[in-house]
């Protein structure tokens, strides 16, 4: 099963995953061509003859097109498109601090 386009929104977590053919082979995941190495936010797991990439909180940083290799010749790539959060005005107030102090004049 070929890797598949994902598209996602900051912050989501992400899979893509492959079948093997067989189970017991080794895989390697890139992004952008460079070899991925797991991490708190990026797992990589094998279910028999599953594998699958997890992201976790995507961010902009993770667009990328994204290959699971398992030779020279076999190989499946699909890009990631991630969309970033609007930012937003959710309300509005204002504050002011007002410190007056009546001035006395004490004349003749």
């Amino acid at each position: 099963m070929p890797l598949k386009e994902v598209q996602t929104v900051e912050g989501q977590t992400v899979e893509m995953s492959c079948e093997l053919s067989k189970p017991g082979q080794t895989v390697t995941w890139l992004k952008d061509g460079v070899e991925l190495v797991p991490d708190d936010r990026c797992q990589v797991v094998v279910d028999g003859c599953q594998h699958r990439l997890t992201i976790n909180n995507a961010t902009l940083e993770d667009e990328a097109e994204y290959t699971v290799k398992l030779t020279d010749t076999v190989f499946s790539k699909a890009t990631l498109w991630v969309e970033g959060m609007h930012s937003q005005i959710l309300s509005v107030g204002a504050s002011f601090n007002t410190d007056v102090r009546q001035r006395t004049t004490l004349g003749p």
